[in-house]
């Protein structure tokens, strides 16, 4: 497939959408330059309930498009039981689907959207394929039991180009770095902790050099 840019297929939050993730990511994929394409998906679920009251009183606008989720996580009952992912299977097979027709340089995703990525990438890697060349992830925050159905992330961490943006006021920092550490080789692993909280890096943290962390890992 010829294209004229490298595509960064972005995957939103959870009860969020696509309009929501181009506002949140547009500042710092604009400064990374123009020699990348970025294709927003929404997650093929309707959201079972309402987005976070902050996401609700800032994209005010993108609620008419609206809130999408690529799964309904659901804590088991009893401490012996298993958790529920909704809608997860289907959300795997459409992303991978627009992987392979994408081709895409680089998956971004953002809390849910990025557990989205890390499944399919290292689904892609185990059978000795590639999803992308490189992963940028922000805010992570698989739930801890998700390492019970996914061993195989602490058993072989997935050894891909990734970059880790995390907010240091997220209240889910300790879970994203987990993650980040315990899910991803060391050898191709970064990791940035920038002042902002649960979401994607904005103008507010672009003075914390996160801006060009990213840019930097895309362009080399």
């Amino acid at each position: 497939m010829q294209r004229s840019n490298k595509v960064i297929l972005c995957l939103h939050g959870w009860r969020t959408n696509s309009h929501v993730m181009r506002s949140q990511c547009q500042d710092v994929f604009n400064h990374a330059g123009t020699d990348f394409t970025v294709e927003y998906l929404d997650a093929p679920h309707a959201a079972k309930g309402p987005a976070f009251e902050a996401v609700e009183l800032a994209f005010e606008s993108a609620k008419q498009h609206g809130w999408k989720e690529w799964y309904d996580y659901i804590a088991a009952p009893t401490e012996g039981g298993s958790d529920k992912y909704d809608g997860l299977e289907a959300s795997l097979d459409f992303v991978e689907s627009e992987v392979k027709r994408l081709q895409p340089y680089a998956i971004c995703g953002f809390s849910q959207g990025g557990t989205i990525a890390s499944i399919i990438a290292k689904k892609f890697r185990d059978q000795g394929e590639q999803s992308c060349e490189k992963l940028l992830l922000f805010c992570t925050v698989p739930s801890m039991k998700f390492y019970n159905q996914y061993p195989g992330f602490i058993e072989k961490p997935l050894e891909l180009k990734s970059l880790h943006c995390i907010g240091e006021r997220d209240p889910w920092k300790d879970r994203a770095s987990y993650f980040a550490e315990h899910a991803f080789d060391s050898s191709t692993r970064e990791v940035f902790v920038h002042s902002g909280n649960h979401k994607p890096p904005s103008i507010f943290e672009k003075r914390d050099g996160v801006f060009d962390t990213v840019a930097e890992f895309l362009k080399k």
